[in-house]
């Protein structure tokens, strides 16, 4: 999934989630796009009263077989992140933002 990707894959999850040490929260995504590629993406809160993550990064990549491509654990910063584009960052927010008005 690269920054010129014309079509915006589709949300297959998008949930709440806290890692089994219960230290990191955020948002997860699953995305698939049109070649059938799944990538899972994290935005973590802010901890010990810091702002949360500017953007989503990706935890991991499946192939379109379900072979995993690099796989790191909900939330992981252990390694270097890449980042989503920013159109799917923006759709991303966006049902975020409609998820938690209708949590009201």
């Amino acid at each position: 999934m690269t920054q010129n990707s014309t079509q915006l894959p589709v949300v297959v999850v998008l949930e709440r989630r806290t890692t089994i040490s219960g230290r990191r929260e955020g948002w997860f995504a699953a995305v698939e796009d049109a070649a059938g590629r799944r990538f899972e993406f994290s935005k973590l809160d802010g901890v010990g009263g810091l702002s949360g993550e500017p953007t989503w990064y990706i935890d991991a990549v499946f192939g379109a077989t379900g072979l995993p491509v690099e796989v790191h654990g909900f939330g992981s910063r252990a390694c270097r992140k890449s980042a989503a584009s920013v159109a799917l960052a923006e759709k991303l927010d966006g049902l975020v933002a409609k998820q938690q008005e209708g949590a009201k």
